[in-house]
This record gives C-alpha cells, sequence and structure tokens, in this order.
C-alpha cells in the first residue's frame, strides 16, 4: 500500500480513492460505482516475543478512529 496515493481528509488516516480505471466490467457497471471511495488506512505493527515483528496495512471502512482502534 502506498499512503501517498488518494487524498487525505484529515490528519487522521481518513482518505478519499477516486475510482480507478476499469476495462475488465461491463460500462453500465461501471457507471453505477461511485466516482470515490472513503477509507481508513492504518499501519499496524504485531510484536510477538519470539516472533519477528510484522507490519500490516489494514484498508477499512470503519472511519472513525474514536469508535475503531487499530
Amino acid at each position: 500500500m502506498d499512503f501517498r496515493l488518494g487524498k487525505r481528509l484529515y490528519k487522521e488516516d481518513l482518505v478519499v480513492w477516486g475510482k480507478p480505471k476499469m476495462r475488465n466490467i461491463d460500462r453500465d457497471t461501471y457507471r453505477s460505482m461511485h466516482e470515490y471511495l472513503v477509507v481508513r488506512e492504518a499501519r499496524v505493527r504485531i510484536e510477538q516475543p519470539g516472533f519477528q515483528t510484522k507490519v500490516m496495512i489494514i484498508v477499512t471502512t470503519l472511519p472513525i478512529p474514536r469508535e475503531y482502534s487499530k
């Protein structure tokens, strides 16, 4: 995931993703899709003793950080 893509809405993790160019679906379906989607991108470090630390990128449509923590 490239955190530089999209348009950041707030200092939080909310980002606007624009509709991608898609050639593998029909025109009517493509036109019926929203022009953008607001998502929350969160980088999460998973540390467990005895194992290598992993970094994961979580993308969700649950946008409220106060209600849904990383």
